[in-house]
């Protein structure tokens, strides 16, 4: 029986017409007497001949006036001034260009001349969208770029090779990613013409950078759901980012949790002691809360958990309730390393169950289990860094995060300390196929309590197996994928489509030895599609080994790759 989880060209020759040109003053009497000797159907072919020339070069001047417009058009809505600069210039460039249609056409302005011209301006602003850092001025860019293929193509008479949202095959993807395909970044050389890029380097964009976790933010959305809080709905004003133009922010949260009829709250402060420009930075701050907590932020996403938990009853979280402050400082060391630390003094509380509701009712929710209540003082210390291309398109790249929690001889309730490291990696084996691995571990010292426990089983840890149901106090994870781009069945082209194969193995010392041992590994295996290339994806696994809990595979519909 199967288990379900979900989750959620013709190339152009131009001739010139010259013959007619050259029917002036003397010889444009014996001309057309020649004219005139030869017989019907060759006068006839090359008029045709000529009117084709005629409509080929008309067309080739209107793709540049149509260019122009567009570039002119964008220069008004850019408010990047040297962007706007180039795209003005570029217009001026192609407006001059053009001839008048049936002005005079030397031998400088042949159609090939014009079409040479014309492309040469399309690599331009080409060239200029891989330099933008702004994702917004990128994509308006790209949109450029993709009305000159067009108009180039009907110049040609050719046809342009599209998707069926209208976009070219050469940038299939999301705007900046697939960009990424046309130009490497050298992993030690992260400035480009002057400017630092800052794309897919630790504590950017989630959509660049793949952990969730953060060593000095509660990073919990101020609207979800899920079967301990219910519904929260409130409202968040984020901390300051490394490419944020603020140097001070007070920020915090605030949400009402329906089934726990209470305030869910975070207040802070902090400053930054350099600019977004700055290579090296440091953030200080503060903050005071009452929230919920959890220990499986890399298993998946808030969006994708209260999705899944509101339609159909799968929470893949354990939850608990903090209340506390914490001091914090964060630097960026270099464009690709950030660290911090964090003292904190957290008041730990256990929740319980506090809603059945989903849209599509199914089973029961999990239980949420208790865990060992009192005051905990600790030490948290976090290092990230690397660089990655593409993360939710045709990922290439590495990175890693590792993070240590120290409440040995600080006081309070616990003492314990806990260690946890993950490395992710993805290359591209071709152009149309790609592999990702991720190493993952953990391990603690002391008297650890449950909430600072390793579980793995389920989505986003070993696929095929129940959801957090292997608890210990060490944990050692492989995951590996094969991945096949626009992947085709038969005659039927997959656009934005991605097929895979992965391998899942887990332990944990939930078995009764420290010792890694080859007969409690859990091994899975599966294969899956990826519609929206990675994103919305339907996975099928198999455990491949009976730890208890069967050998019938699980059906997951996930939001977010597994890693």
């Amino acid at each position: 029986m199967t288990r379900t989880v979900h989750a959620f060209p013709g190339a152009l020759v131009g001739f010139i017409l010259f013959a007619s040109l050259l029917g002036v003053f003397s010889i444009a009497l014996p001309a057309t007497a020649a004219a005139q000797d030869r017989p019907p159907e060759e006068r006839r072919d090359r008029a045709e001949r000529a009117v084709s020339v005629a409509d080929e070069y008309d067309a080739v001047v209107s793709a540049m006036r149509t260019v122009a417009d567009i570039l002119r058009a964008a220069t008004r809505q850019q408010v990047t001034e040297p962007v706007a600069l180039q795209l003005n210039a570029a217009s001026h460039r192609l407006t001059n260009a053009a001839p008048s249609t049936g002005g005079f056409r030397g031998p400088a302005q042949t159609s090939d001349d014009l079409l040479a011209l014309l492309r040469e301006v399309r690599a331009q602003i080409h060239g200029l969208a891989l330099e933008i850092d702004d994702a917004a001025t990128q994509r308006e860019l790209v949109d450029i770029v993709q009305d000159m293929d067009r108009a180039i193509a009907m110049a040609e008479g050719s046809e342009l090779d599209e998707d069926s949202n209208g976009r070219a095959r050469a940038y299939t993807g999301r705007i900046g990613e697939a960009l990424d395909d046309a130009t490497q970044y050298s992993w030690n050389s992260p400035w480009r013409n002057g400017r630092l890029h800052m794309r897919g380097v630790a504590g950017q964009h989630p959509d660049y950078w793949p952990f969730v976790e953060n060593g000095v933010y509660r990073v919990a959305p101020s609207v979800r759901y899920n079967r301990v809080e219910g519904l929260v709905i409130g409202l968040a004003h984020n901390p300051l980012t490394w490419t944020s133009h603020d140097r001070a922010r007070i920020f915090g949260r605030i949400g009402y949790a329906t089934a726990l009829d209470d305030i869910r709250y975070e207040v802070g402060a902090e400053t930054r002691l350099g600019d977004r420009n700055d290579v090296i930075d440091v953030k200080i701050g503060g903050s005071y809360h009452q929230d919920t907590d959890t220990r499986d932020l890399w298993k998946s996403s808030w969006t994708e958990n209260s999705l899944a938990a509101a339609f159909f009853k799968n929470d893949f979280f354990d939850y608990w309730e903090t209340e506390g402050f914490q001091l914090y400082a964060s630097a960026r060391l270099t464009p690709l390393v950030q660290t911090s630390v964090a003292y904190r003094s957290d008041e730990y509380r256990s929740l319980t169950q506090n809603t059945t509701w989903s849209l599509f009712g199914g089973d029961d929710f999990r239980d949420n289990p208790a865990i060992v209540e009192g005051d905990m003082e600790s030490i948290v210390l976090a290092i990230e860094g690397g660089r990655l291309h593409s993360l939710k398109w045709r990922p290439r790249g590495l990175a890693f995060r590792a993070e240590a929690e120290i409440g040995e001889g600080l006081g309070g309730d616990f003492d314990f300390s806990r260690f946890v490291g993950d490395v992710r990696g993805y290359t591209r084996l071709t152009r149309e196929t790609g592999a990702s691995i991720r190493l993952r571990g953990g391990t603690t010292s002391g008297s650890v309590p449950f909430q600072k426990a390793f579980s793995i089983g389920g989505t986003g840890s070993v696929r095929a197996f129940p959801q957090n149901v292997f608890v210990g106090d060490r944990m050692a994870l492989l995951n590996a994928e094969i991945e096949f781009y626009d992947a085709s069945v038969g005659s039927l082209d997959l656009d934005d489509t991605t097929l895979f194969g992965f391998f899942d193995a887990g332990w944990t010392n939930a078995f009764g030895t420290n010792e890694l041992r080859m007969d409690d590994v859990l091994p899975a295996a599966g294969i899956g599609l990826a519609l929206d290339n990675r994103k919305l994806r339907f996975e099928l696994a198999w455990p491949l080994r009976d730890m208890g809990t069967g050998l019938s595979p699980t059906f997951l519909l996930r939001l977010n790759p597994t890693f």
